[in-house]
């Protein structure tokens, strides 16, 4: 039976007999639709924001460098100190935590709508 859809292989790999673990992209494998992309002004640790699922979903959060986007969670090195950046994620809420020297941060939020399951 011939397999139909869009599939895009790893560099090197032939997409027509590459297993699913050797590719990028394959139309026939869930993904990971988005609920919403937030832009948040963080002035206090934690910061809370309420995601309105009934589920704990699946979320990235990036921490604005100024000339690039930084992934959460991270340490960051400022002189002799150390400053981390974290997150937690229930039924109702996302909490992102920060030390003083992160507080004032530019951070974006995108919150998936698929459930994650083991």
């Amino acid at each position: 039976m011939t397999d139909y859809g869009i599939k895009v292989s790893q560099s090197g790999e032939d997409v027509k007999t590459a297993s699913d673990s050797k590719l990028m992209f394959s139309s026939s494998i869930l993904t990971n639709p988005v609920k919403e992309v937030v832009s948040i002004s963080m002035a206090s640790s934690p910061y809370t924001y309420s995601h309105g699922l009934s589920f704990a979903p699946k979320a990235w959060i990036f921490y604005d460098e100024g000339t690039y986007w930084k992934r959460v969670p991270f340490e960051l090195a400022v002189g002799l100190y150390i400053y981390d950046m974290d997150y937690e994620i229930d039924a109702t809420d996302i909490t992102i935590r920060a030390d003083s020297g992160l507080l004032t941060a530019t951070l974006r939020l995108i919150v998936f709508t698929r459930e994650v399951t083991d």
